[in-house]
């Protein structure tokens, strides 16, 4: 099922009183709490927070990644006007990939060991496209390059584990931007990168966003990384958001003393 998008708003996506449980040791344990959000059409959105702090939960909760039998959802997620927890399984699917694109954590462990990088990148222009083999085979290679790989050849036919963690971001990245989603939900993709393998795929993924003019979900630990790309950030803590506002008024208008702590220790009061 394809989401017709709503002209008449700016909205692309509410969450609204959003609560995801995690059953664990005989019971379900909270992890987000009753969050309530907004992302706009063509907007970068930051979510920080901690480890632990439910950011990823959350980010994940959207796209309905968890394993349904160990988890619970209620409340809303309002995706252009339709909310995706009232969707079966295979309407999901014929979103994900389509209207929605994820880059998760771990990227070796989301690649599939047995296939070839170019395999896999090509797998969401096989199930949503018409395109024909030559045609995909050309478009992967496109993608592989407009993620700022070289010799996109030769990586069509690696294996993951055969890549550097950079080359394996890179294709994740890659297969989440081949459908051209409507929103690119990134958990945490600069996670154990090196300071400049950070900024390049921060780079990247702004480039993306612009010139697709998606919306962009993005999780991290580092407030100075949500600072230097999003329009708007909401501050997580303990499953919930503690504040959330565009990047100046909270720059200019902090509400919350976590978030406080978070600046002083950027721009070196904390020490």
């Amino acid at each position: 099922m394809t989401i017709p998008p709503d002209r008449l708003s700016s909205k692309l996506l509410e969450i609204k009183n959003l609560f995801t449980a995690f059953h664990s040791n005989g019971r379900f344990r909270t992890v987000v709490d009753g969050v309530s959000l907004t992302i706009n059409k063509n907007e970068v959105f930051a979510i920080v927070g901690e480890a632990g702090c439910g950011k990823s939960a959350l980010a994940l909760s959207i796209a309905q990644l968890h394993d349904v039998k160990t988890t619970k959802l209620t409340g809303e997620i309002l995706f252009n006007g339709h909310d995706l927890l009232g969707f079966s399984e295979s309407q999901l699917n014929r979103i994900r990939g389509k209207s929605i694109g994820t880059i998760l954590q771990g990227n070796i462990g989301m690649l599939n060991p047995l296939q070839t990088i170019g395999t896999q990148v090509e797998e969401g222009l096989i199930y949503h496209t018409d395109l024909n083999k030559e045609i995909r085979k050309d478009r992967v290679l496109s993608l592989l390059n407009a993620v700022g790989l070289n010799d996109t050849e030769y990586i069509y036919t690696l294996f993951p584990h055969e890549a550097s963690q950079e080359v394996r971001q890179r294709a994740m990245i890659a297969i989440a931007a081949s459908s051209k989603p409507n929103l690119l939900i990134a958990d945490e993709p600069t996670k154990d990168l090196d300071i400049i393998s950070q900024a390049q795929i921060l780079a990247l993924l702004k480039s993306l966003q612009k010139e697709t003019k998606s919306s962009l979900i993005l999780t991290t630990r580092d407030l100075g990384i949500a600072l230097e790309i999003a329009d708007t950030i909401a501050i997580m803590k303990d499953g919930q958001i503690a504040e959330c506002a565009p990047v100046a008024e909270l720059l200019n208008n902090t509400q919350h003393a976590y978030t406080r702590s978070m600046l002083d220790f950027i721009y070196g009061k904390g020490e």
